[in-house]
């Protein structure tokens, strides 16, 4: 019988032979520690570990470092006694599990599992990889390509994505029957990417994804990218997206490409993009979070405020000081009484006038340190991004996503229309630091093929681009130019 394993009951790293000098794990004994990990625990599986190494073209100069090319060098799995491959059988020979690791510059970066289709993916070998991959910190993508899964690989994969450095999932070409691929957005995880390519998602999953992309979940301040092509997704399931971009200010990439999406679904999409009403609910949640933000930022004014009145004001003597400086107090009283008589007759005498410039300067800097440490009120319902017309709030608009894919759907002349109007909208409302939609892919819809709206489309996303290339290389020239500075200082 196979036995779960558990953490307490791993060996520790220093007994292994090869880190006795360093006592830490190194990238390159991955491969050392999953084979003692499969022996201890008896898998009932094979594994055979493949490496893939990405080297820099030694041709390449310096100055051009951003457009490297990188070379891959791959051990194909060949056999038992092939170089650089590791092939451990469990009990089940024949069921062998293929595990392609990736290195850059010397650190594991991604695990890879593809074709793995003679049986079900073992929830086993998943935990087991799960036992390692938290002492490595470089470790950031995890795929599973076109292998049979189920619910509890999928629960699997969430336990090592809440231990680990992973940021980014792929369960391409997976499929499942009941499926809770929405586990992976929840609580305790940082995923930053998630690829749900060809999973036969349908509506149902869809609002559940969406569900966890508003503003009071938590996958709302991680998730970047969403990859739900080649699926089989309608309006409704565009729909349950269009409520989540209401609300939702991280979301940049979205691919909805080779679904059931029409002009409808588009439109939910594009109504959200540029200005749109506030319901009630909404309303009432922006003012408590401003309240709730305004009564913080007071509240470390105040507490500024006694500090610097604190350091201010002299601390009071204790009881001995006090009964050692009574007698030379007494005759400085005397003196000091003496000398503003004098005063007084020879009527020379000023009245105090009381110093406000100090309370101000304390009230000043009590203020500008307050605002430091509550940051600013970031939301998207803030008072800049709100405006009021005839009694009602509106918001102008999510000017976040960047990149939209709606290609090889069932979209119309009528959807290329909107998409002009949201472009023109950005492009007059877009503040500093905003760059609105840069990329929309429509291919493979029944459009026109020549038009002017798309023309239109293709020059503002052009100009868009450009501008936000060219922004980026300003601030690597400048980023650069503070490296070489600080260097200099050294």
């Amino acid at each position: 019988m196979y036995a779960a394993p558990s953490f307490r009951s791993l060996p520790s790293y220093k007994s292994f032979s090869s880190t006795k000098s360093r006592g830490t794990i190194s990238d390159a004994d991955f491969d050392f520690c999953l084979k003692e990990v499969f022996k201890r625990y008896n898998c009932p599986v094979g594994i055979a570990i493949c490496k893939e190494y990405v080297i820099r073209d030694k041709k390449t100069p310096k100055s051009h470092e951003s457009k490297l090319k990188y070379k891959r060098i791959t051990a194909s799995p060949l056999g038992p006694d092939a170089y650089s491959i590791q092939t451990y059988y469990g009990p089940e020979v024949g069921v062998t599990l293929e595990l392609i690791t990736k290195y850059d510059h010397g650190h594991l970066t991604e695990l890879k599992i593809c074709d793995f289709r003679q049986i079900i993916l073992p929830k086993s070998a998943l935990k087991l990889i799960g036992l390692i991959v938290n002492s490595y910190q470089q470790l950031n993508k995890f795929t599973i390509k076109n292998c049979r899964i189920d619910k509890f690989v999928v629960q699997e994969v969430e336990k090592i994505l809440n231990r680990s450095t992973i940021t980014e999932i792929c369960l391409d070409d997976c499929p499942l029957r009941e499926a809770n691929y929405d586990i992976l957005l929840k609580p305790n995880s940082c995923l930053k990417s998630l690829s749900l390519s060809r999973c036969r998602i349908d509506d149902d999953m869809c609002q559940r994804l969406a569900a966890e992309l508003h503003l009071s979940e938590h996958a709302e301040k991680f998730l970047v990218t969403l990859n739900l092509s080649s699926n089989q997704i309608s309006d409704t399931g565009a729909k349950c997206f269009a409520e989540a971009l209401r609300s939702n200010r991280h979301l940049r990439y979205l691919n909805l490409a080779d679904n059931s999406i029409s002009d409808e679904g588009a439109s939910h999409l594009f109504n959200k993009l540029i200005k749109f009403p506030l319901t009630e609910a909404e309303n009432r949640a922006r003012k408590h979070r401003l309240m709730i933000y305004m009564r913080m930022k007071h509240r470390l004014y105040l507490e500024c405020v006694r500090g610097m009145g604190g350091l201010q004001k002299r601390s009071a003597p204790s009881v001995q000081s006090r009964a050692r400086s009574t007698t030379v107090t007494s005759h400085k009283k005397i003196a000091r009484a003496k000398h503003t008589r004098k005063l007084v007759q020879n009527k020379t005498i000023v009245t105090p006038v009381k110093d406000t410039t100090s309370e101000e300067n304390v009230d000043a800097k009590a203020d500008l340190l307050a605002k430091e440490l509550a940051g600013p009120f970031e939301d998207p319902f803030s008072p800049s991004n709100v405006k009021v017309e005839d009694g009602v709030p509106y918001c102008v608009g999510n000017f976040v996503l960047c990149y939209l894919n709606l290609q090889y759907n069932d979209l119309t002349y009528l959807s290329v229309t909107k998409l002009v109007s949201v472009l023109e909208y950005q492009q007059e409302n877009l503040q500093s630091g905003e760059y609105g939609l840069m990329k929309v892919l429509l291919y493979g819809n029944p459009l026109p093929t020549r038009c002017v709206e798309l023309k239109n489309i293709q020059e503002m996303l052009h100009t868009r681009m450009s501008r936000f290339q060219s922004k980026l290389k300003v601030t690597s020239k400048t980023s650069r130019i503070g490296i070489y500075s600080e260097s200099l200082l050294k």
